[in-house]
């Protein structure tokens, strides 16, 4: 009978669909970039084109504010810039090659690494542990500077859902040349497909993605 037929053809999808469940709470469910190994290479795509999220939440100290991501090309440089009331409040800038992703500036222009400091290497087996040496320009001046530089694999929870990046933390030691040394914390959080989706310098100088509908609190122009 066609009602058995049926019947037959629906208990079957329920098994289906019980056994895609399982499957689901045994390999958990990760949301954004993809998954990653413990050794990474230029083809897991860790600067993309395309921005995948350009709403941002830009925070400074107790401040958090709205803003957006605009990124553009520069022949190996990729510049990332924050906009907040249709200003550049704070721009970053990447040297990436098949060999590397490097720093090459942070918050602004004016502070820039020569060379630049790798972030990511490739290929690379994580976690991972260099340092680099070189200048620390600050406008006209060229600061002796050195970096401890730790890569180590990190679940992120962003407002766009949760995301296995690659942690790099960045301790530089910028030398003034008059025997005192300064010593800053960049931390970066680079996912595959997705780039460096988020950035801290110091405690509280932020840069991470926002969903369509929040709206950060403390919101100030």
């Amino acid at each position: 009978r066609n009602d058995g037929v049926g019947c037959v053809f629906e208990g079957l999808m329920r098994i289906l669909c019980a056994i895609g469940a399982a499957g689901v709470l045994l390999t958990g469910c990760t949301c954004g970039g993809g998954r990653i190994g413990d050794t990474i290479d230029y083809g897991d795509d860790f600067f993309p084109d395309t921005w995948k999220h350009p709403d941002a939440v830009w925070q400074v100290g107790t401040m958090r504010s709205d803003a957006t991501i605009r990124v553009r090309k520069e022949s190996n440089t990729r510049f990332l810039e924050l906009l907040h009331a249709d200003r550049v409040v704070e721009s970053e800038a990447y040297e990436v090659t098949t060999e590397q992703i490097a720093l090459v500036h942070w918050w602004d222009e004016s502070e820039r690494f020569e060379p630049p400091i790798p972030l990511l290497k490739f290929p690379m087996t994580l976690p991972s542990n260099w340092e680099w040496k070189g200048k620390h320009r600050i406008g006209s001046r060229a600061l002796d500077a050195e970096a401890k530089v730790s890569a180590a694999k990190e679940t992120l929870d962003l407002a766009t859902g949760t995301t296995e990046t690659v942690k790099i933390t960045v301790t530089l030691t910028t030398k003034d040349g008059s025997g005192t040394e300064k010593e800053r914390t960049l931390t970066f959080w680079f996912a595959p497909g997705e780039g460096p989706v988020r950035r801290e310098y110091g405690l509280g100088q932020v840069r991470e993605p926002r969903s369509e509908t929040e709206n950060s609190s403390g919101d100030q122009s």
